[in-house]
């Protein structure tokens, strides 16, 4: 009996730890049931948390890049007028200079701006536009002193000039003009015209026909006789200059009679008579 006790006891305990153990068993796999439950929604929560997180970075992403691209525009915008002004400012200085840069020396002769024409010469030009400007001016003399004026035509001009090393400008000029007299024929005339350094201007000397000398007369008396002293005296200036001096070229003739013809001759400057008033 006490062997069936035992047994039983034995069997019992086994029958109690099988139970205990499949309870132990069951209860495990529900814990670990329980836990991969959790663990499930933890890992959701989680995922859900990851996905929040990154939709957010996105948004921050494109938030930024739309930043970015707004700032790209507007830089892009300010160069853009930043360049269109510097090209409105390069524009209107061209439009400023090109005309000058453009203009000829022949060109501002043309017109009488014979200051401008002297600034832009060369060294070489300086000399021909000095005696046009001052040949210009002298003809305006000599149109007031012909009997018919409408008649006036320049053919011819001559100057030399001599400086004596000074600033003080000296020389002679010669113009060749015809004109009709008061019989309706044509006459042409060689004026002679001298600097003055007392006046200083371009003072008239003479006007003669012909570069022959005159003969003196018997029958001439005194002013007769100073008149044709004169007169010869001013055909060795004349036929000096002609031969020492420069011989102004046909254009520089034909702009002249042109602006004679337009009535501008008589508001020249010469570019002497500008120099000396300005000193």
């Amino acid at each position: 009996m006490s062997e069936d006790i035992t047994k039983n006891e034995v069997e019992s305990d086994v029958i109690e730890t099988d139970s205990i153990s499949e309870e132990k068993k069951d209860d495990c796999v529900s814990m670990a049931r329980g836990q991969e439950l959790e663990a499930g929604e933890n890992a959701g929560v989680e995922t859900g948390g990851t996905g929040e997180t990154v939709e957010s970075a996105t948004e921050e992403i494109q938030v930024s890049t739309e930043n970015a691209s707004g700032t790209k525009l507007a830089l892009t915008k300010r160069v853009k007028i930043i360049l269109g002004s510097a090209a409105a400012v390069v524009v209107l200085i061209l439009a400023a200079l090109l005309p000058n840069m453009l203009t000829s020396v022949d060109d501002l002769c043309a017109r009488g701006e014979y200051q401008k024409a002297y600034a832009k010469a060369s060294d070489e030009e300086k000399l021909q536009v000095k005696a046009e400007s001052i040949a210009a001016e002298r003809c305006v003399f000599a149109v007031d002193h012909l009997k018919n004026p409408d008649s006036f035509k320049l053919k011819d001009v001559y100057y030399n000039e001599q400086n004596g090393g000074s600033a003080t400008p000296a020389g002679q000029l010669v113009l060749y003009i015809s004109g009709m007299n008061g019989f309706g024929g044509s006459v042409g005339n060689y004026w002679l015209f001298a600097w003055d350094n007392d006046d200083k201007e371009w003072s008239y000397m003479c006007a003669v026909s012909s570069l022959e000398d005159e003969e003196y007369k018997s029958y001439d008396d005194s002013e007769d006789i100073l008149e044709k002293l004169a007169n010869n005296i001013g055909r060795m200036s004349i036929k000096s200059t002609m031969e020492k001096g420069i011989k102004l070229d046909k254009d520089a003739i034909g702009r002249i009679n042109a602006m004679f013809e337009a009535g501008v001759l008589d508001s020249v400057v010469p570019v002497e008579m500008m120099d000396r008033a300005s000193t």
